[in-house]
């Protein structure tokens, strides 16, 4: 390949990826919404499920707020190996805190703020089970395996959602969210290793099946990892994806069930 053409296509795999580190992807956070919803009991459940469109929409907003908002990048991660860059884990506190007060004060404050409040604090619960939201090579810039932050929450995901194995929502109360939110970031935190070598592993195999091609999404033609790759590297991890979402929803139902009991259970 000319050297060229082997720079420009580095620099759009550089560029495509920098536009999707959006934290499992705007596909996996609204269905995460969703899918915790059904995990509520239902005291709550009607509540959440009469407001599940703007849920689901607002799932988004906070990745949204990183293009205005200086801070807002921060919010999504914690770098363990960096003397803890970031603040995950305080947003979703500071979340939680506020959505607690707001079912306090529910009879005052408008419904949509709720809701809205909820969203983020789902969100940020979400990142937290995102093994590269814990570290600072969050997308193998330093291992020589740049794209795979959105190759693990994105491309994993959407290509094997569709074989995901339904199962019950498991909702319990919280009674310390900072000791919840640490516990979730120190998990992901051990699985960062494994991420970043099962990729490795399936990319050094012989035989194996070209990690970039371009692929129809929508009207476009994009850039990013072949199919035959995502399911390889899908295979290699033993369904980490998939319990991952599920430990997700499973936290943020429990979070917005226990601001509620918080909050006086209005």
């Amino acid at each position: 390949m000319k050297q060229w053409l082997k720079n420009w296509k580095l620099k759009a795999i550089g560029l495509f990826t920098s536009l999707v580190l959006t934290s499992w992807g705007f596909t996996a956070h609204r269905d995460l919404h969703s899918v915790a919803i059904s995990g509520l009991p239902k005291e709550v459940w009607f509540y959440f499920k009469h407001n599940e469109t703007a849920l689901v929409e607002l799932s988004v907003a906070a990745d949204r707020r990183k293009h205005t908002d200086t801070i807002e990048a921060q919010r999504h991660y914690i770098d363990l190996d960096l003397d803890s860059s970031g603040t995950l884990p305080l947003s979703i506190c500071d979340r939680y805190n506020l959505l607690s007060y707001l079912f306090y004060k529910c009879d005052s404050v408008e419904s949509e703020y709720i809701i809205k409040v909820a969203a983020d604090l789902g969100h940020y619960i979400g990142d937290a089970h995102v093994p590269l939201h814990t570290t600072s090579n969050y997308n193998g810039q330093f291992s020589d395996q740049t794209g795979i932050h959105s190759l693990w929450e994105t491309h994993v995901y959407e290509l094997t959602k569709a074989d995901r194995i339904p199962r019950k929502i498991r909702t319990h109360y919280i009674d310390d969210i900072r000791r919840f939110a640490n516990s979730i970031i120190s998990s992901s935190n051990t699985k960062v290793e494994e991420v970043l070598k099962k990729e490795i592993e399936v990319r050094s195999r012989k035989g194996a099946p070209g990690k970039w091609g371009y692929r129809t999404r929508g009207r476009t033609m994009d850039l990013i990892p072949t199919r035959g790759f995502c399911l390889e590297y899908s295979d290699s991890l033993n369904g980490m994806v998939q319990r991952r979402f599920y430990q997700s929803a499973d936290a943020i139902a429990s979070a917005w069930y226990s601001a509620w009991v918080d909050g006086g259970s209005p």
